[in-house]
Protein backbone atom coordinates (compact mmCIF):
# COMPACT_ATOMS: atom_id res chain seq x y z
CA UNK A 1 0.00 0.00 0.00
CA UNK A 2 1.61 3.47 -1.24
CA UNK A 3 2.19 5.44 1.87
CA UNK A 4 0.14 8.93 1.88
CA UNK A 5 2.58 12.09 1.32
CA UNK A 6 0.95 14.49 3.16
CA UNK A 7 0.31 12.50 6.05
CA UNK A 8 3.64 11.26 6.52
CA UNK A 9 5.90 14.36 6.22
CA UNK A 10 3.29 14.92 8.83
CA UNK A 11 4.32 12.69 11.16
CA UNK A 12 7.59 13.40 10.14
CA UNK A 13 7.68 17.39 11.31
CA UNK A 14 5.50 15.99 14.19
CA UNK A 15 8.31 13.68 15.61
CA UNK A 16 11.16 16.52 15.09
CA UNK A 17 9.11 18.79 16.88
CA UNK A 18 8.09 15.93 19.61
CA UNK A 19 11.87 15.72 20.25
CA UNK A 20 12.62 19.24 20.39
CA UNK A 21 10.14 19.40 22.68
CA UNK A 22 11.76 16.87 25.03
CA UNK A 23 15.04 18.33 24.69
CA UNK A 24 13.43 21.52 26.14
CA UNK A 25 11.68 19.79 28.76
CA UNK A 26 14.92 18.17 29.75
CA UNK A 27 16.98 21.32 29.77
CA UNK A 28 14.80 22.72 32.55
CA UNK A 29 14.12 19.67 34.39
CA UNK A 30 16.40 17.43 34.06
CA UNK A 31 19.75 19.18 33.08
CA UNK A 32 21.19 19.27 36.83
CA UNK A 33 20.24 15.36 37.38
CA UNK A 34 21.96 14.53 34.05
CA UNK A 35 24.67 16.68 34.48
CA UNK A 36 24.66 18.15 30.65
CA UNK A 37 24.71 21.76 29.68
CA UNK A 38 22.15 23.52 27.89
CA UNK A 39 24.23 23.10 24.62
CA UNK A 40 24.86 19.36 24.91
CA UNK A 41 20.84 18.56 25.25
CA UNK A 42 19.86 21.11 22.68
CA UNK A 43 22.41 19.62 20.32
CA UNK A 44 21.22 16.24 20.62
CA UNK A 45 17.64 16.94 20.84
CA UNK A 46 18.41 18.75 17.41
CA UNK A 47 20.22 15.38 15.77
CA UNK A 48 17.09 13.07 16.98
CA UNK A 49 14.67 15.43 15.83
CA UNK A 50 16.72 15.47 12.34
CA UNK A 51 16.83 11.52 12.21
CA UNK A 52 13.22 11.14 12.77
CA UNK A 53 11.70 14.03 10.31
CA UNK A 54 13.70 11.95 7.73
CA UNK A 55 12.89 8.34 9.04
CA UNK A 56 9.23 9.52 8.65
CA UNK A 57 9.46 11.88 6.08
CA UNK A 58 7.94 11.03 2.56
CA UNK A 59 10.83 9.97 0.21
CA UNK A 60 13.21 13.07 0.41
CA UNK A 61 11.21 15.49 1.40
CA UNK A 62 12.81 15.46 5.15
CA UNK A 63 15.66 16.27 3.11
CA UNK A 64 14.44 19.02 1.24
CA UNK A 65 13.02 20.08 4.43
CA UNK A 66 16.39 19.92 6.57
CA UNK A 67 17.62 21.91 3.74
CA UNK A 68 15.72 24.78 4.12
CA UNK A 69 15.85 25.03 7.85
CA UNK A 70 20.16 24.68 7.36
CA UNK A 71 19.72 27.65 4.54
CA UNK A 72 18.48 29.78 7.29
CA UNK A 73 20.59 28.89 10.12
CA UNK A 74 23.80 29.68 7.97
CA UNK A 75 22.52 32.58 6.39
CA UNK A 76 21.39 33.77 9.80
CA UNK A 77 24.83 32.50 11.47
CA UNK A 78 27.15 34.55 8.98
CA UNK A 79 24.88 37.46 8.71
CA UNK A 80 24.80 37.60 12.70
CA UNK A 81 29.04 36.88 13.11
CA UNK A 82 30.08 39.32 9.84
CA UNK A 83 27.86 41.95 11.89
CA UNK A 84 29.70 41.45 14.73
CA UNK A 85 33.04 41.66 13.14
CA UNK A 86 32.26 44.59 11.82
CA UNK A 87 30.13 46.70 14.33
CA UNK A 88 32.88 45.62 17.19
CA UNK A 89 35.89 48.18 16.39
CA UNK A 90 32.96 51.20 15.91
CA UNK A 91 31.52 49.90 19.40
CA UNK A 92 35.09 49.94 21.40
CA UNK A 93 36.24 52.95 19.57
CA UNK A 94 33.74 55.26 20.61
CA UNK A 95 34.27 54.32 23.78
CA UNK A 96 35.87 57.03 26.31
CA UNK A 97 39.86 56.51 26.71
CA UNK A 98 39.92 56.27 30.02
CA UNK A 99 41.53 53.33 32.16
CA UNK A 100 39.11 50.82 32.26
CA UNK A 101 38.40 50.91 28.86
CA UNK A 102 41.78 50.94 28.16
CA UNK A 103 42.55 47.72 29.85
CA UNK A 104 39.12 45.97 29.35
CA UNK A 105 38.54 47.17 25.65
CA UNK A 106 40.75 45.02 23.86
CA UNK A 107 39.78 41.63 25.86
CA UNK A 108 35.95 42.40 25.06
CA UNK A 109 37.14 43.60 21.49
CA UNK A 110 38.62 39.88 21.36
CA UNK A 111 35.67 38.28 22.92
CA UNK A 112 33.52 39.90 20.17
CA UNK A 113 35.52 38.77 17.42
CA UNK A 114 35.72 35.29 18.50
CA UNK A 115 31.84 35.26 19.42
CA UNK A 116 31.09 36.12 15.73
CA UNK A 117 33.85 33.84 14.04
CA UNK A 118 32.31 30.87 16.21
CA UNK A 119 28.73 31.73 15.28
CA UNK A 120 29.73 31.65 11.44
CA UNK A 121 32.22 28.80 11.66
CA UNK A 122 29.34 26.66 13.70
CA UNK A 123 26.26 27.70 11.95
CA UNK A 124 28.13 25.81 8.81
CA UNK A 125 29.47 23.01 10.58
CA UNK A 126 26.08 22.39 12.40
CA UNK A 127 24.46 22.61 9.09
CA UNK A 128 26.86 19.97 7.73
CA UNK A 129 25.98 17.70 10.42
CA UNK A 130 22.66 18.02 10.36
CA UNK A 131 22.69 17.30 6.72
CA UNK A 132 24.61 14.20 7.35
CA UNK A 133 22.18 13.07 9.62
CA UNK A 134 19.41 13.80 7.40
CA UNK A 135 20.72 11.62 4.90
CA UNK A 136 21.49 8.62 7.65
CA UNK A 137 17.56 9.33 8.48
CA UNK A 138 16.27 9.36 5.14
CA UNK A 139 18.25 6.29 4.21
CA UNK A 140 17.09 3.90 6.82
CA UNK A 141 13.27 5.60 6.23
CA UNK A 142 13.64 4.34 2.57
CA UNK A 143 14.79 1.06 3.84
CA UNK A 144 11.89 0.60 6.14
CA UNK A 145 8.73 2.27 4.15
CA UNK A 146 10.01 1.22 0.97
CA UNK A 147 6.87 -0.53 -1.67
CA UNK A 148 7.61 -3.78 -2.03
CA UNK A 149 7.39 -4.61 -5.81
CA UNK A 150 5.28 -7.31 -6.93
CA UNK A 151 6.46 -10.10 -8.56
CA UNK A 152 3.49 -10.09 -11.22
CA UNK A 153 2.77 -6.95 -13.35
CA UNK A 154 -0.90 -6.32 -13.15
CA UNK A 155 -2.59 -4.24 -15.81
CA UNK A 156 -5.84 -2.60 -16.07
CA UNK A 157 -8.75 -3.49 -18.05
CA UNK A 158 -11.07 -1.16 -19.67
CA UNK A 159 -14.04 -2.78 -16.97
CA UNK A 160 -12.40 -1.02 -13.84
CA UNK A 161 -10.59 -4.30 -12.49
CA UNK A 162 -6.84 -5.31 -12.72
CA UNK A 163 -5.68 -8.25 -14.08
CA UNK A 164 -2.61 -10.05 -12.88
CA UNK A 165 -0.26 -10.83 -16.67
CA UNK A 166 1.81 -13.89 -15.93
CA UNK A 167 5.10 -14.70 -17.86
CA UNK A 168 3.92 -17.73 -19.42
CA UNK A 169 0.61 -15.76 -20.54
CA UNK A 170 3.25 -13.46 -22.89
CA UNK A 171 3.93 -16.48 -25.35
CA UNK A 172 1.50 -17.16 -28.06
CA UNK A 173 -0.13 -20.51 -27.82
CA UNK A 174 -0.20 -22.63 -31.03
CA UNK A 175 -3.10 -24.43 -31.29
CA UNK A 176 -2.23 -28.65 -32.74
CA UNK A 177 -3.14 -28.52 -36.79
CA UNK A 178 -5.91 -30.84 -37.20
CA UNK A 179 -5.21 -33.13 -39.94
CA UNK A 180 -8.02 -32.62 -43.08
CA UNK A 181 -9.99 -34.77 -43.70
CA UNK A 182 -10.06 -36.34 -47.77
CA UNK A 183 -13.50 -36.06 -49.32
CA UNK A 184 -15.28 -38.19 -52.43
CA UNK A 185 -17.52 -35.85 -55.12
CA UNK A 186 -21.13 -37.70 -55.48
CA UNK A 187 -21.04 -39.10 -58.60
CA UNK A 188 -24.53 -38.31 -59.12
CA UNK A 189 -24.96 -34.73 -57.78
CA UNK A 190 -21.54 -33.82 -57.64
CA UNK A 191 -21.06 -32.70 -53.80
CA UNK A 192 -18.71 -33.22 -52.00
CA UNK A 193 -18.95 -36.01 -49.24
CA UNK A 194 -16.56 -37.10 -46.28
CA UNK A 195 -14.45 -39.71 -47.60
CA UNK A 196 -15.71 -42.35 -44.58
CA UNK A 197 -19.32 -41.53 -45.73
CA UNK A 198 -21.06 -44.27 -47.62
CA UNK A 199 -24.13 -42.30 -49.07
CA UNK A 200 -23.80 -38.76 -50.25
CA UNK A 201 -25.74 -36.43 -48.04
CA UNK A 202 -27.22 -34.31 -50.30
CA UNK A 203 -29.29 -37.02 -52.88
CA UNK A 204 -28.30 -40.36 -50.95
CA UNK A 205 -26.52 -41.80 -53.74
CA UNK A 206 -23.66 -44.66 -53.20
CA UNK A 207 -20.35 -43.58 -53.26
CA UNK A 208 -17.89 -45.18 -53.73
Amino acid sequence: MARNRFLWNFLGILAGVGALVAAFLINKYAVASFDWGPITVWSIGGLVATLLLNFFAYKRDGMKITGIVCAFVVIGGVLIGILMLVTSGEIFGAMGEDLLTTILGPALFAMVLVFGIVLIVGSILGSGILIGVAAIGSAIGESVWKDKQAEQVSSYTPGGTYQTIRPEDYQTTQQPVQPRSSSVVCPNCGISNISTDKFCTNCGAKLN
